[in-house]
């Protein structure tokens, strides 16, 4: 749990919040620094999310990261990546559902 500092997780614990991701192929107590330099894909971490029970990510359902790779890779709206290639600001509400996006 000692990486967790990295990311935040909500109140109860379904929602992620990192700087860059996540290593879908390692639990979320051994991530290290994949928080902050995961370039997986959008439809990688939601595979994570929807099947990794064996990497510990069974009681995640939403994955918020502040920068993706810049390629239009939309998921099933499990993962929600604020960043892509140009700034932008995301309101959420409390399940991690976008609101409202502000791009320059």
């Amino acid at each position: 749990m000692n990486s967790l500092k990295r990311a935040a997780l909500g109140a109860d614990g379904t929602l992620l919040l990192s700087a860059a991701g996540a290593d879908a192929t390692r639990p979320l107590d051994e991530q290290g620094d994949a928080f902050w330099w995961s370039a997986q894909s959008d439809a990688t971490l939601a595979a994570a999310l929807t099947h990794g029970a064996a990497a510990g990510w069974n009681a995640r359902t939403r994955l918020v990261r502040g920068a993706g790779p810049s390629a239009d890779d939309r998921s099933d709206g499990r993962v929600l990546t604020v960043t892509r290639g140009r700034p932008a600001v995301v309101a959420l509400d409390p399940a991690g559902a976008a609101l409202e996006r502000i791009e320059p």
